[in-house]
């Protein structure tokens, strides 16, 4: 039986220092865009940039009887997906261990949900802004 070797066509290009400051620059402003918009729709923001160690949950709100942690992806345009498509499974697993940290230490009895906020900020452009909320459920995992 033959193998064969498979080479990607698409493998990442390594990101320049400039280019990762700009994205890194667009996503705090998109976080502080979601904080305002979800403000806006009865979200009570609670955290800002939950940082318990390194890793960090981008808002963590109120909303609706509901603890909610809130991932929010920005991107300048969707040619490589939705911004909301970039929470991948990994991701995912990753909030779920942020979320169970934050209830222990705040030692909250009451119901958490995920949901993540896509913007794509577009030169020229109002942000579009998407809500997805329950975004996935702990049981999947």
């Amino acid at each position: 039986m033959a193998y064969l070797k498979v080479l990607s066509t698409c493998s990442p290009r390594p990101r320049s220092k400039e280019s990762r400051q700009k994205a890194k620059l667009l996503g705090k402003e998109g976080e502080h865009i979601a904080a305002k918009w979800l403000s806006e729709q009865g979200y009570i923001i609670l955290e800002n940039n939950y940082q318990p160690k390194k890793h960090e949950i981008d808002l963590v709100a109120f909303e609706g009887g509901d603890l909610v942690i809130i991932e929010v992806k920005t991107r300048s345009n969707t040619d490589f997906g939705t911004p909301e498509e970039a929470v991948d499974h990994r991701k995912r697993q990753f909030l779920i261990r942020m979320a169970n940290q934050y209830v222990k230490s705040h030692n909250w009895q009451g119901n958490t949900r995920f949901d993540v906020v896509g913007i794509v900020m577009q030169e020229g452009q109002q942000p579009q802004i998407t809500l997805t909320k329950n975004a996935f459920n702990v049981m999947c995992y």
